[in-house]
């Protein structure tokens, strides 16, 4: 089910990049391709949800787009794959098992096709982020496979980052194509961002000897983890700008944590263990210098615990893993309240029913959903056109929406009497 928070309709287009320290989130279970276990890795700008997933009997792993259904990506002829990012016009990057399982390399989706991004004269290559203008990053295997590299890629060319001294991975990219990760160094591993084809260390934190970069937002600001003395068995996440690096520190009594994604609000997501030498992770988000248990932000007795949060995008929705009653599945939270008076305590509010992403072959496709608080008229957009009335009223709403060839995207509100919207509720239709 997909929700939204109350906004104005004055402040609506202002707030949506926008986050408050009282947002609290629905949590969907992404469910799986037919196997046990799932996990998430990636999200773009529209909710869509990339990751890897247990198949129908639990003998393979594939990567997957989540959705309505779930979608395998299939691979480059092995036995898995995994899916690490998707931009905003859905192409997918991550890495796959060649025929014969010998050999890993990068790939990128092409429409449907999966492509190998071949590698830098060695093995094996992996893909971790690609930008909206199709820029991705990742690492390789050099010629004759001694060492391995960070990489940008784009138009079809595989290009070489210097690295600090040893092995160096890429694992997120901006923008602008500026791209962080992790280099090897003659003192120990160091975050870096490279701008162009040079790295430049960001250091540790305190006296700390090893650091890595995982994500980067478009003001180049940087989150990664790092130790806090040499050879230090503490380590905690950071936040990294103007030459500055910042202790975000871990929840509860823990002493491990790793920030994995920031989004262009400073929102910061990641997972901490929760005591000295713990092996329990908790998903955390940390904003303004204040980290917060993703667990506590959830409706309670849902029976989820969130273990990681590897992704979040610039409306605030959160991908990542944990367990729904024992089993590990992927899940994605949007964010529901905020400091504005009126929240869902007395707001309106708008629900789809059904995931955020539906496959069908009709060119015209029903879609259907609830409301929440004094909603007076319910209307919905399909791509750009304008926004028309829907069918129904407080018992719930419906219309049906004229697809064309591939992707559509759905936009719900509702409105009070006061002339109160709703944040949008969205759903991505695919006509084959």
């Amino acid at each position: 089910m997909i929700t939204g928070r109350l906004l104005t309709l004055a402040t609506l287009l202002a707030s949506l990049g926008a986050a408050s320290a009282a947002v609290t989130y629905n949590i969907t279970d992404l469910g799986t391709l037919g196997g046990t276990s799932s996990a998430a890795y990636g999200i773009n700008a529209g909710g869509q949800v990339v990751g890897q997933s247990q198949s129908t009997g639990n003998a393979t792993n594939v990567a997957v787009t989540f959705g309505y259904p779930n979608v395998s990506l299939g691979g480059l002829g092995g036995t898995s794959s995994q899916a690490n990012g998707i931009n905003t016009l859905g192409v997918i990057v991550g890495s796959s098992k060649r025929s014969g399982d010998n050999v890993t390399q990068a790939f990128v989706t092409l429409g449907n096709v999966i492509v190998s991004l071949g590698t830098l004269g060695g093995t094996n290559s992996y893909a971790y982020g690609v930008n909206d203008t199709g820029m991705i990053t990742g690492y390789a295997q050099l010629g004759g496979d001694t060492q391995i590299h960070a990489f940008r890629y784009q138009l079809g060319i595989m290009t070489d980052i210097a690295t600090l001294g040893g092995e160096a991975h890429g694992y997120a990219i901006n923008a602008t194509g500026h791209v962080v990760g992790v280099s090897g160094t003659t003192s120990g591993d160091r975050a870096f961002i490279a701008v162009s084809t040079t790295s430049v260390s960001l250091g540790t934190l305190g006296t700390g000897d090893a650091s890595a970069a995982y994500g980067i937002n478009d003001n180049d600001q940087i989150v990664g983890t790092s130790n806090l003395t040499a050879g230090g068995a503490i380590s905690h996440a950071f936040f990294y700008q103007n030459s500055t690096m910042t202790d975000l520190g871990a929840l509860s009594y823990g002493e491990i944590s790793t920030a994995y994604a920031i989004n262009n609000s400073s929102i910061v997501v990641g997972e901490s263990n929760l005591r000295p030498g713990g092996t329990l992770y908790h998903a955390f988000l940390s904003q303004g210098g204040q980290i917060t248990d993703l667990n506590d932000l959830i409706p309670q007795g849902s029976g989820w615990v969130l273990n990681t949060a590897r992704a979040i995008n610039n409306v605030g929705q959160i991908a990542g893993s944990g367990t729904i009653n024992g089993q590990p599945h992927a899940y994605l939270l949007t964010p529901i309240s905020s400091n504005n008076n009126n929240n869902g305590n007395g707001g309106p509010r708008v629900y789809i029913n059904g995931g955020n992403r539906i496959v069908t072959d009709k060119p015209r496709y029903r879609v259907e959903g609830s409301v929440g608080g004094p909603v007076i008229a319910v209307k919905y957009r399909v791509n750009k056109g304008g926004y028309r009335k829907a069918n129904g009223g407080t018992n719930g709403w419906k219309f049906t929406a004229s697809l064309k060839r591939g992707r559509n995207v759905v936009l719900v509100v509702s409105y009070d009497a006061s002339g109160n919207v709703s944040y949008p509720a969205k759903v991505v239709i695919v006509r084959k």
